[in-house]
């Protein structure tokens, strides 16, 4: 679906943010980018939707080669969400605002009120449908603005630090609706995160630093290299610091992705003594 071949971008010259570049994602793929601020993640989303061009190499979108010619035919595959959810609400209710991309389309009245029905019930927002965006939560408006991009029928999804300003409440919420978007195959979900948490379910995860993949894996696998993730200043979530450290004294057989699962392993090991 998405192929990155030896890209090369930089803001200032001289200064490279992301140097010979390379990625695939495949068609229904759940894939976490993370890395902490400065790793060049966001960059990479920005290329992706050909906000920012890049300097060398390519970008290979569903079979098409990202260029000038093909920028405004990718972005209709595309939908991205950012992480301040008052700089996305475009709307002066919640209805408006998941229409406006299908009123630029020129969606037939019919179908856009369908559609807008249809997608606010899939992120759980058809009752706020004629609520304004000031009586809405930060998750909320983050919920609106996913359904707004499925609307107008993306495939893949970004989320660049989409729960970054969300309290809680409103993470935990965010996410259970990623992961239930992460079981349609035909979407890819490319989530953009410092959060090792958000990140427990994906297919696969890749971590970034200095504009470089340093690390590649399942969830299991990644969070397996406790001492490289840190040495990035990534916050590694507390099941995997305790399960990594009974690992090392051969009281656990494997790294715990959460608190679920090291609670689960720890009973286990109860009962058997």
């Amino acid at each position: 679906m998405i192929r990155l071949e030896n890209v090369t971008f930089g803001y200032d010259e001289g200064q490279t943010v992301l140097k010979d570049y390379s990625l695939k994602i495949n068609q229904g793929e759940f894939v976490t980018i993370l890395g902490h601020n400065g790793s060049g993640k966001s960059t990479l989303s920005k290329l992706l939707v050909g906000l920012i061009e890049a300097q060398a190499g390519k970008i290979v979108v569903d079979g098409q080669p990202l260029n000038e010619e093909t920028v405004f035919e990718i972005r209709q595959k595309i939908g991205i969400v950012f992480q301040n959810p008052d700089n996305q609400f475009v709307g002066s209710t919640v209805r408006d605002d998941i229409a406006f991309g299908l009123e630029n389309k020129c969606v037939s009245y019919e179908e856009m009120n369908r559609l807008v029905e249809e997608y606010a019930t899939k992120v759980g927002m058809k009752q706020f449908l004629d609520r304004e965006p000031h009586h809405l939560s930060g998750g909320e408006k983050q919920r609106v603005a996913i359904a707004g991009v499925l609307a107008l029928g993306a495939k893949i999804i970004i989320l660049d630090e989409a729960t970054a300003m969300l309290d809680p409440q409103g993470r935990e919420n965010m996410m259970e609706l990623v992961h239930e978007l992460a079981q349609d195959e035909d979407k890819t979900i490319i989530m953009i995160t410092h959060h090792l948490d958000e990140a427990v379910k994906s297919d696969r995860i890749v971590v970034m630093n200095a504009g470089q993949i340093i690390l590649e894996g399942t969830p299991k696998e990644v969070f397996a290299e406790k001492e490289l993730l840190e040495s990035v200043k990534l916050d590694v979530p507390f099941a995997v610091k305790a399960s990594y450290d009974l690992k090392q004294k051969g009281i656990l057989s494997e790294i715990c992705t959460s608190d679920e699962e090291l609670m689960g392993e720890l009973c286990k090991l109860n009962l058997n003594q």
